[in-house]
């Protein structure tokens, strides 16, 4: 089927397909950022419903099942994501996350497009990632270091790229492959310096981190990093896995998607709560209250901050509603 062809589900309404290249093709990286602030001050404003997700682990663990859903009046608009992650996939040249999106009208409760999953997933991940940096990193912010090389990744890249004037990146990645090959992609596509290294000495000077990996122990130490570095976690999503040392956490001010998603679902912080490191009253807070000036941002230049994210449905909703208007403006 091609990606802009209709079906019909019945005979009042039409389905529209959207596939990868043509989601890529209507919503620009500034586009998809502007985007995550639209919905991140909808959920402040109370206009978005959406409850926590659904996450189910397949006998093993190799394979999670992911169900989220969100509903916006303010756009009346509702979004339904089904995920599939399997971290083996990589052995067989498989993407890790595989899935659709279904946008609805939320007046008639219609159908009006499948889109696919992975694209919208990636692409709204590493637009709130590069919201959350426009927000809280330094401005004179020029070195970069991400870790992990996936698809997550890729456009964790691109969304900082897009809000501050990087020129260098550090890629890191267990898997030299994965990162010699972002290397070669990237360095033919922005005119930015780029090194795949595995020496956490270059931490010291990066200004903004972005962690995008499954690891279950932290993957760098405090004392490893520069003043007034930025992070942003998005790898932890499960209470056993854990990104970002439990000193750092300690240390920075943090701010979160969700405040009652994060405190459930991620090690980073259930495990520093546990040990006693801190309590609930050491977060900062949610990123839409700093949008919306609930909350202050950075307060120095040495500050350490971090942005914990284990994604939320609004964020598909906007995303894939912002994918499907741009799509019926061009006639795509």
């Amino acid at each position: 089927m091609e990606q802009n062809e209709y079906f019909s589900l019945n005979s009042h309404s039409e389905i529209k397909i959207i596939g990868s290249s043509l989601i890529r093709s209507l919503v620009s990286m500034d586009d998809a950022i502007l985007l995550m602030e639209s919905a991140f001050r909808n959920m402040h404003n109370g206009n978005c419903f959406m409850p926590l997700r659904t996450v189910v682990e397949a006998p093993g663990k190799e394979l999670t099942v992911l169900f989220k859903s969100a509903f916006d009046q303010s756009i009346n608009r509702s979004a339904i994501k089904l995920l599939f992650q399997n971290e083996k996939n990589k052995l067989f040249g498989v993407p890790t996350i595989t899935g659709i999106v279904i946008l609805l009208d939320s007046i008639t409760g219609q159908i009006i497009s499948i889109m696919d999953g992975e694209t919208i997933t990636s692409l709204r991940t590493g637009a709130l990632s590069g919201m959350a940096t426009k927000y809280l990193a330094r401005t004179d912010s020029k070195t970069m270091a991400l870790f992990g090389c996936g698809v997550q990744g890729r456009s964790q890249v691109e969304a900082i790229l897009a809000v501050r004037k990087i020129e260098k990146v550090y890629l890191y990645d267990i898997d030299p492959n994965a990162g010699g090959k972002m290397l070669t992609e990237f360095r033919d596509r922005f005119s930015v310096s780029f090194e795949y290294t595995q020496d956490m000495d270059c931490l010291k000077s990066a200004d903004v981190i972005c962690t995008a990996t499954g690891s279950r122990r932290p993957i760098f130490k405090k004392s490893q990093l520069k003043h007034g570095v930025h992070i942003n976690a998005i790898g932890s999503y499960k209470p056993d896995m854990n990104e970002i040392d439990p000193d750092i956490m300690k240390a920075a001010s943090i701010y979160l998607d969700q405040r009652e998603a994060c405190l459930i679902e991620s090690g980073d912080l259930i495990k520093p709560i546990k040990l006693g490191l801190f309590n609930e009253d050491h977060l900062r807070g949610e990123i839409s209250e700093l949008l919306t000036g609930a909350i202050p941002g950075r307060t120095s230049e040495s500050e350490i901050t971090v942005f914990k994210s284990v994604g939320i449905a609004a964020q598909d909703l906007y995303m894939a509603n912002g994918v499907y208007q741009n799509s019926l403006n061009i006639g795509a």
